[in-house]
């Protein structure tokens, strides 16, 4: 079947949630809980992504004991961002996220952040594509296949 990251993106009505380096940490930790999601994308004010910030971010500067109403998504942020392709293949995707030990991967597509899928995404959907090859392989093995 070979799915696609874009194909995960193409199924949701989720729209891509994200913060200005500019705002507090506890900003974002609200927009976190607000949303029900495990990162955000950190966007300047041309719209380009500048980072990522995800509950780990902000949960180091809590264990810190850093204010987190005192200090910005910009100091808390991850720059670094590893990004994933719409047209990248889901096991790949797994596999770089796995690698590098990463939850949230910001898609990209035309040089812009259009989504986020998170590790979960990606099981679910390469979960839901196994089902159907089971299933498809058990009717054709009992002769019902169509």
């Amino acid at each position: 079947m070979n799915r696609t990251l874009g194909d995960i993106v193409g199924t949701r009505s989720r729209p891509l949630v994200t913060i200005a380096p500019e705002a507090s940490a506890m900003s974002a930790a609200e927009l976190l809980c607000e949303h029900r999601i495990g990162a955000l994308v950190v966007v300047d004010d041309t719209g380009a992504m500048v980072g990522i910030v995800s509950e780990r971010d902000l949960m180091r500067s809590v264990a810190e004991r850093v204010d987190l109403d005192a200090q910005t998504v910009g100091e808390v942020m991850t720059r670094d961002v590893i990004v994933g392709l719409d047209t990248d293949a889901l096991n790949h995707a797994m596999g770089v996220m796995t690698e590098r030990r990463i939850r949230h991967l910001p898609i990209m597509r035309a040089g812009r952040a259009e989504a986020m899928v998170s590790i979960g995404d990606i099981v679910n959907a390469l979960r839901t594509e196994e089902r159907v090859v089971i299933r498809d392989l058990n009717a054709y093995i009992m002769g019902t296949y169509r």
